[in-house]
């Protein structure tokens, strides 16, 4: 675990409550909803006594934020809870809200800025300055970049720390940009969207340096969401190469070291990539001062995929979820409701597993025509012209469906990994590059145009669903009518049938995904809404305040709070081990020993489709996959973990069949720079009707077994 210092503090009660929606793939669009909070009593309070010569705590009411020079005098190399919460608020407040009026006219574009500029001044900084894409329409190459300045001392030492946020969201047309990965021959292998956009943060930087005439030993402090995340991402890494080689990236006037770069980036996709030979590997000590937080069950951290090589500059850190840290978690999510909606955090933890009725081949088929009878029945065919169309396809597609009760303990953090390591299978970077990524970013143009300009018409959640739910009878139809449907009302006609083209351009791949991972594909649109409420900015901020000393105190000093709370530390990885195994099998796993008090998980399967799940505790996910699909058996448990795993294959085939156990570590942690998939065990024999049970006991843990 990550530990946390201690402060004691401050009488504060905060709840933020908001929704900031983020939808990759179908639509995206930031809005901020920020509820006011209610002052309380303030006492006078400080990190350390004043004489001492160090900064006080200063609370800041509007902005819901504690700021001290104090965060700033320890090296970047350490993680500090207390600044990692005071970044997640400055890139929040980058967030550009949309336009309550809905003119979106010149002057809401030039206001863009002004409550990263308020915030910012709010805790103590002057001289904000903004690049000219922060003050105009986005665009597909377009990034928002604030910056601003202030003097502060450390001992006898004097230093300008510099503060610099890319826009976090609202990106609008923007958000193309996202889709854009490249070839990597223009940006050293790393994602050519966020490589050009740290860029200019770079330059924006340079240039404020040097308008402001700032010279000597300076600080600098950068923290992003998503794909501000992403832009401070690079940029740090860019300035901690510079450094590293001496080749004075943001101009020769200042002094500049490593740990003095403080970095601090929220939900960040992958932009760095291991191919990348300007820059040192992304996981090099040089960057040891990034530190990137992650939610583990939110999928843009995800993206661009490791199978592709690609990754994070720097140190990943987690946040707490149901499958790392299960036995304490419900205790975690009371504590996370004291700063943030206990609906909205059911919301983000809840996922169903959906998938193809029954065990034989023919059920695929079946579920394909009962969509099929669904979708085109008369009443759905009127409703889908109206702003209704989208809980239509929802509708539809679950009632083709069946809720998969053979799986077990599945979050989003595994279906999204099992679904994007079978895409990287089917598709590669360069393939992706030729043959989509044009109009994929042409359809992204599209789709938010449509969000930022007509939210009158319809909610971007909304338009993300019925949009998933054409997705799903594309896959399983192999036809546009039901998507063409939805839009038609939606968008222009040229618009219309650029989607529809792209989406059948996507057909063959999404199918070849489905045909491996049917119920993960499914499950993944059908809970899309849950999945990316983690990726709500208030969510994470709330989050931030819940390992922050500083806020726990705050509470648990109001003395209308009966029950006091803890804080909730980040963790230090989200690895997990696989075991995967061919054909039909019945699966145990014991920890430690083979005992039945160290029992875990039991899964019997049967050779004509059935299983049963006997055991599954918390903490631990189990899959059977029926011969109706091809899929397998899996097991997912912690890495550290000693296990003890006892297997016994069969088939309803009766001449002999191959059957395999492989066990893999997802190095979640280290991302493409580890092995993402290392196979640590295979056993691969030729069994007639049946074989075991056979026992597995390494007698360490998989970790243990990597190194």
């Amino acid at each position: 675990m990550i530990h946390q210092s201690t402060g004691h503090l401050v009488v504060r009660e905060v709840h933020s409550l908001g929704i900031n929606t983020t939808v990759p793939v179908c639509v995206t669009v930031a809005v901020l909803m920020l509820a006011g909070a209610v002052a309380m009593p303030m006492l006078p309070s400080m990190l350390a006594d004043e004489s001492s010569g160090t900064d006080p705590i200063h609370y800041d009411e509007k902005m819901d934020a504690y700021y001290s020079e104090s965060f700033f005098y320890g090296p970047a190399t350490t993680f500090n809870p207390q600044l990692a919460t005071l970044s997640m608020n400055m890139a929040n407040h980058s967030i550009v809200l949309k336009d309550k009026t809905g003119k979106y006219d010149d002057e809401w574009y030039r206001n863009q800025p002004n409550r990263l500029s308020e915030f910012l001044t709010a805790i103590g900084f002057d001289s904000f300055d903004c690049n000219e894409d922060y003050r105009k329409i986005t665009g597909f190459n377009t990034i928002g970049i604030g910056v601003a300045k202030k003097t502060m001392s450390v001992g006898d030492k004097e230093y300008t720390l510099i503060a610099m946020a890319p826009r976090s969201g609202g990106y609008y047309y923007e958000w193309s940009n996202n889709v854009w990965i490249g070839t990597g021959k223009d940006s050293d292998s790393m994602h050519e969207g966020w490589y050009n956009a740290a860029n200019k943060a770079v330059a924006f930087v340079k240039q404020y340096i040097q308008d402001k005439e700032i010279s000597g030993d300076v600080k600098i402090w950068t923290a992003g969401f998503s794909r501000g995340g992403a832009t401070c991402n690079i940029f740090s890494a860019l300035v901690d190469n510079s450094i590293d080689q001496g080749t004075h990236i943001l101009g020769d006037s200042i002094s500049l070291k490593n740990e003095d770069v403080y970095t601090y980036t929220f939900e960040s996709p992958q932009g760095a990539n291991i191919n990348s030979t300007t820059v040192k590997p992304p996981k090099d000590e040089i960057y040891s001062n990034i530190w990137n937080i992650i939610e583990p069950n939110d999928l843009v951290p995800k993206v661009a995929m490791s199978g592709w090589g690609f990754t994070r500059f720097g140190t990943d850190v987690f946040i707490t979820t149901q499958f790392f840290d299960a036995w304490n978690f419900e205790e975690n999510r009371n504590i996370l409701s004291c700063f943030y909606g206990m609906d909205s955090i059911k919301s983000s933890d809840k996922l169903e597993m959906w998938g193809v009725p029954g065990g034989a081949e023919l059920s695929v088929y079946l579920s394909i025509a009962n969509l099929a009878v669904h979708l085109l029945s008369p009443s759905f065919v009127f409703s889908i012209t109206t702003v209704g169309a989208a809980a239509n396809l929802y509708s539809a597609a679950t009632n083709a469906m069946e809720r998969d009760n053979r799986k077990s303990g599945y979050d989003g953090n595994i279906v999204e990994m099992l679904f994007l390591e079978e895409l990287t299978k089917q598709l590669s970077r360069d393939e992706y590059c030729d043959e989509y990524q044009s109009d994929i970013s042409d359809v992204m143009m599209i789709l938010t145009g449509y969000t930022s300009e007509r939210k009158d018409a319809v909610t971007s959640n909304l338009l993300a669903t019925g949009i998933m739910g054409g997705v799903i009878s594309l896959v399983l139809n192999g036809g546009t009518g039901i998507l063409s449907m939805f839009i038609k009302n939606l968008f222009a006609s040229d618009d219309v049938k650029k989607i529809e083209d792209t989406a059948l351009s996507l057909y063959p791949v999404l199918k070849d995904i489905f045909d491996e991972r049917p119920s993960e594909t499914v499950s993944l649109a059908l809970n899309i809404s849950n999945i990316f409420e983690n990726h709500n900015s208030d969510l994470i901020l709330a989050h931030m305040m819940a390992q922050d000393s500083l806020y726990i105190d705050a509470y648990n000093d109001d003395p209308d709070h009966k029950t006091k709370i803890r804080t909730v530390p980040l963790r230090d990885n989200a690895d997990l081990a696989r075991a995967r195994f061919d054909t039909y099998n019945q699966v145990k796993l014991y920890l430690e020993s083979k005992a039945d008090k160290n029992l875990k998980v039991y899964m019997e399967g049967f050779s004509w489709g059935l299983s049963k799940i006997h055991r599954c505790e918390r903490g631990f996910a189990v899959g059977y996959y029926s011969y109706g699909t091809g899929e397998k058996m899996e097991l997912f448990f912690h890495v550290d973990d000693k296990f003890v795993i006892e297997y016994e294959s069969f088939s309803k085939k009766f001449w002999d069949h191959n059957v395999t156990y492989d066990l893999y570590y997802h190095y979640d942690s280290l991302g493409a720079d580890g092995v993402a998939e290392a196979k640590l065990y295979h056993n691969s024999y030729q069994v007639s009707w049946g074989a075991g049970p056979d026992t597995h006991n390494p007698g360490k843990t998989a970790r243990e077994m990597l190194e």
